[in-house]
């Protein structure tokens, strides 16, 4: 099972990435520009580096894909099927699938709301102990008070 703070942790690290990519590609196609290159040669220098910002896109989604269906299994939700060509899509730099962004939406969805029954379910019972609590309370104090009243007139 993956950790929420591991999947934090792994997609800040693929951000960087994907921001140092994109850095480089300007990078490229600046220092391309000052050479005095032609037109199609920066473009063809950009399409070559903008494949490093399309890998680092592809393991950010693979990366978001594999922990949500972690958390659907977690929860015991219906994953999207894997043959399904709407809801995968084949990544350009890995070979691999992922979800598509409207599967991803929609098993997020999934996940918030069985998470929400499940805080609901826990909630309701916390709040008949509390009440529960407040009166046995209220009726142990109105014990003591009965015991005490009782308790002066059968004295000396």
């Amino acid at each position: 099972m993956i950790s929420r703070f591991q999947h934090w942790r792994t997609l800040r690290k693929l951000g960087s990435e994907r921001r140092s990519a994109e850095q480089g590609v300007h990078e490229a196609s600046a220092r391309a520009k000052k050479e005095g290159k032609s037109s199609k040669e920066i473009y063809e220098i950009e399409h070559v580096e903008i494949g490093s910002v399309f890998y680092a896109e592809d393991r950010i989604s693979e990366e978001i894909s594999k922990y949500l269906i972690a958390q659907a299994n977690k929860y015991n939700l219906p994953t999207p099927s894997y043959n399904d060509k709407d809801l995968w899509e084949e990544s350009y730099g890995t070979g691999r699938r992922h979800l598509h962004r409207s599967a991803i939406a929609d098993l997020r969805a999934q996940i918030r709301n069985e998470q929400n029954e499940r805080w609901r379910y826990w909630e309701l019972r916390l709040k008949v102990i509390g009440v529960l609590l407040t009166a046995a309370t209220g009726a142990f104090g109105a014990a003591i008070g009965l015991i005490a009243i009782w308790g002066g007139t059968l004295g000396p």
